[in-house]
């Protein structure tokens, strides 16, 4: 009996079929909803500091301060004055023998002032304001006594559904103020024609320019003082998966590891650990297999020799901190709701939702309570609160979107360069074999669909010519015969 000279071609073609029903399992699904789908940080572009967010071009390692005021000063087009009496106030000696030991690639001006402050802050933490053409690097304390004047057209936001009463009341309820005409040297806010001229410090004047320029975009979620280098940090805890097996381990061993393996810059607040009588030497005794890296890290820095630990996304890294520490640290969010269907009376209703699902607090008497604010025509909720309680309503959100393909996973900037006290990577996990030998960043989609189902859908598409060519290997074969 001869074989049809069809059947090897035919055969191909089904093992073909077979390799792209394996494709279409791996890629044509669409992945899961991502947390932060269609956010976007305060455009730093278009706020008044912005000169203090430029970002430099190339490193600079172990750069003395006048080397590094030089380079500022070429970046920004202004020239960089030290708050001397702010030093001396708090005791330091801020001279030109300071080392700035490690600027990379990418990072801020801001930035700077972070460095600062851990190297020399003696517990004072560093912030530029721009005043009268000069960038000031002063005490966080001097600057919140500097009171400047600043205005804000409006014009292009007011219409029939939304005057200026609403977006005065929306700034006062959504900065960290004070606004507060009975307190001594309060913030004011006045109305002159289309205009906002706004009293209060560098730092609040920030908030105020970033809402604004919030209140112009369309983007479903706008995350003030949250620059792009933050944001894919937030992106990253959510989405990379990691594994590890620390058996018993001090905490800044597991910090080192992490920060190795995943390229997220993670820093201990050793203050904050202090005061609650830890150090960096409190061990741990953690697993974790294939968990989101914010899902791991909630589970190691639940019970840190009987505290709970948190992690705030700030100023380009990550830092452990602890809860009452993390509860202190307050953003703005912008959420454009109306897509959502919460128009209306339902946007009232879904604040009441809001407040009621998420562990707030909102009372307006607590102290360090958050609070809502809206433009109810337009569907904008301007929330002020802590990061995890955003966390909780992005979670609400993305509940309620309809599904879309997910952004794919930023990637990490490598920072072992930075970890100066960090052990070589070999030692640094030399007590924990099992977390060196598991995949430590993968993603794995959760709606993948299965090899069978994806396989005979396209099998399914190409019937009538399957069936075609089997008929006629059929006919071929009996007409032979």
């Amino acid at each position: 009996m001869r074989v049809s000279p069809l059947i090897g071609p035919l055969a191909v073609m089904l093992a073909a079929l077979l390799l792209w029903g394996v494709a279409c399992a791996e890629d044509a699904a669409p992945q899961q909803l991502g947390l932060y789908d269609g956010a976007v940080g305060g455009q730093l572009d278009e706020i008044a500091e912005k000169s203090i967010t430029r970002a430099k071009p190339e490193g600079m390692e172990n750069a003395p301060w006048p080397l590094v005021r030089a380079r500022i000063e070429q970046m920004t087009g202004m020239q960089v004055r030290v708050d001397e009496q702010a030093m001396t106030d708090c005791g330091i000696d801020f001279g030109d023998d300071i080392v700035i030991p490690l600027w990379l690639e990418g990072e801020t001006v801001a930035f700077v002032a972070t460095l600062l402050s851990r190297q020399i802050g003696g517990g004072y933490e560093f912030v530029w304001y721009v005043e009268e053409g000069l960038l000031t690097l002063t005490t966080l304390e001097k600057a919140n006594e500097t009171y400047v004047t600043r205005q804000y057209p409006i014009g292009d936001l007011l219409s029939q559904d939304c005057d200026s009463e609403t977006i005065i009341f929306l700034l006062e309820e959504s900065t960290s103020g004070p606004w507060d005409a009975d307190e001594p040297g309060t913030g004011t806010i006045s109305e002159v024609g289309n205009v906002l001229f706004v009293r209060q410090t560098h730092r609040v004047q920030q908030e105020v320019a970033e809402i604004l320029a919030g209140l112009r975009r369309q983007d479903s979620v706008v995350l003030t003082n949250c620059s792009a280098e933050d944001l894919r940090l937030r992106r990253l805890l959510e989405e990379k998966r990691i594994s590890f097996d620390f058996p018993d381990n001090t905490l800044q061993e597991v910090v080192d590891w992490l920060q190795q393996e995943t390229g997220v810059m993670i820093r201990l607040d050793l203050q904050a650990l202090t005061d609650a009588g830890l150090d960096n030497e409190a061990r741990l005794s953690v697993r974790a297999v294939n968990l989101p890296l914010h899902v791991a890290l909630q589970q190691m820095l639940s019970d840190v020799n009987g505290t709970e630990l948190a992690v705030v996304v700030s100023h380009e890294e990550c830092l452990i901190t602890t809860v009452e520490k993390a509860n202190l640290h307050y953003e703005t969010v912008l959420y454009r709701v109306g897509q959502l269907g919460m128009t209306g009376d339902r946007l009232n209703e879904f604040v009441a939702m809001l407040e009621r699902e998420t562990s707030g607090p909102w009372e307006a008497d607590e102290p360090g309570t958050g609070t809502i604010a809206g433009i109810e025509p337009r569907s904008i909720l301007a929330v002020r609160h802590t990061q995890r309680v955003h966390r909780e309503i992005l979670e609400i959100l993305r509940g309620l979107r309809p599904a879309s393909t997910a952004p794919p996973l930023a990637t990490a900037r490598p920072v072992a360069a930075r970890i100066a006290h960090a052990a070589p990577h070999s030692e640094a996990v030399g007590q924990v074999p099992a977390a060196a030998s598991v995949p430590t960043a993968s993603l794995t989609p959760s709606n993948r669909q299965s090899f069978a189902a994806a396989t005979w859908g396209v099998i399914e598409g190409y019937a009538p010519l399957l069936m075609a060519l089997l008929l006629g290997c059929a006919t071929g074969y009996f007409y032979r015969h």
